[in-house]
Formats: structure tokens, sequence, C-alpha cells
């Protein structure tokens, strides 16, 4: 008789134990969770269009800039469709920039990722796509794919510098 209770408190200690470990790992992934979110809701500014003047009264001729406006104007699904029909005729980088920009406002975390990934190492949107594929990456839960990032933006000279090193501070 002596055995089986024995047994059974063993039991009990392990399932206990089990249960803690549990709880205990799982409010840590969901506090790294919370924080990443923060974090992206805290440093995550949409790209400033820089390419296009959308001041009232500027006549918008060509579809770059009624996409462009559109973008200023924070009328980000209209402007994703125009910046995908500019895109279909000239793979411009500013283009393919914004575009990116627009589906991270959208909450399209992982599409705003592979396009931030297009701007080749030579372009002058390199490092901002870098901190951008950084906070996409953060938002998607892969801190670490995000640290990749923010590592080389803290390292370079760039618009994100300063918020990238203090980023890092803060993930790690």
């Amino acid at each position: 008789m002596q055995i089986t209770t024995t047994t059974l408190t063993y039991n009990s200690i392990g399932l206990y134990t089990l249960l803690v470990i549990l709880l205990f790992s799982t409010a840590c992934q969901s506090s790294e969770q919370v924080d990443a979110n923060e974090l992206f809701k805290q440093y995550f500014l949409p790209a400033q269009n820089d390419v296009i003047n959308t001041a009232e009264g500027a006549a918008a001729q060509q579809l770059h800039e009624q996409a462009f406006r559109l973008y200023d104007q924070e009328r980000y699904h209209q402007a994703l469709l125009l910046f995908d029909e500019v895109l279909r005729v000239d793979k411009n980088q500013d283009i393919l920039f914004f575009k990116a920009n627009t589906l991270l406002v959208l909450g399209q975390y992982q599409s705003a990722y592979q396009f931030f990934m297009e701007i080749p190492a030579d372009s002058q949107r390199y490092m901002d796509s870098q901190w951008y594929a950084a906070l996409s990456a953060m938002r998607m839960g892969d801190n670490e794919k995000g640290k990749q990032h923010l590592k080389l933006v803290s390292k370079t000279k760039s618009t994100h510098q300063v918020e990238a090193k203090e980023l890092l501070r803060l993930l790690d």
C-alpha cells in the first residue's frame, strides 16, 4: 500500500513540475511576442515619400505619381494596386521599396519582408530596406532574423542607425 502512495506522490510531483515548466515557458514565449509587437508599434513609421512631390495642386500625370499621391494620403490599399501596375512595366527600386512599405503598413509582414529583401545592396534604399526588413521579421515573431538586419543597419551610417542600436539593446 505504501508503494502505491509513494508512486502516486512521485507522479503528482512530476506532473506538477511539468505543469509549472510548461506554464513558465508559455509565459516567456508570449511575453517575448508581446514585447516584439510593442517594439514594432513603437519603432515603425511608414517611409516618407521622397520620390514624387504630391503637394496639393500638383497634377498627377503618370501612374507612379498617382500611386505616391495615394500613399501620401494613407490610402494604402489603392496605392498598392498602382504600385503593382507600375512594377509590371518598370522594376524601379523606389517603387519596390514603397510597395514593401505599403504591405508592411497593411500588416502583410511576410510579403513586405520578401520585397524588402529584393532591394539590392548597391541601392540607395538598401539600408532603409534592411531597417524595415528587421521590423517585418520582428512582427512575424522572428527576432533573430530581425537582429541580423538590425546589426547591419547599426554598423552603417544610415537614417535608422541610432534606432537600430537602441532596438538591438532592447532585444538582447
